[in-house]
């Protein structure tokens, strides 16, 4: 089938600011203890094949 990983580096610059705002998002739901919101943002993220870390730093995403 078609490969369907791509490089962030391949990512135009609208894809990367809608993937931001999507991690941006979670993470003010994740703040604001709306788990609901969380994992619907999350499944969304995972649908456009992007995983996301939480790290003490913050969220980190990449493609998978």
């Amino acid at each position: 089938g078609l490969d369907a990983r791509r490089a962030v580096s391949e990512l135009s610059a609208e894809e990367r600011r809608a993937i931001e705002q999507l991690v941006a998002d979670r993470t003010q739901a994740r703040k604001e203890r709306d788990w609901t919101r969380a994992d619907q943002i999350r499944a969304e993220l995972d649908e456009l094949g992007v995983q996301v870390t939480d790290t003490a730093e913050g969220p980190v995403w990449q493609l998978t």
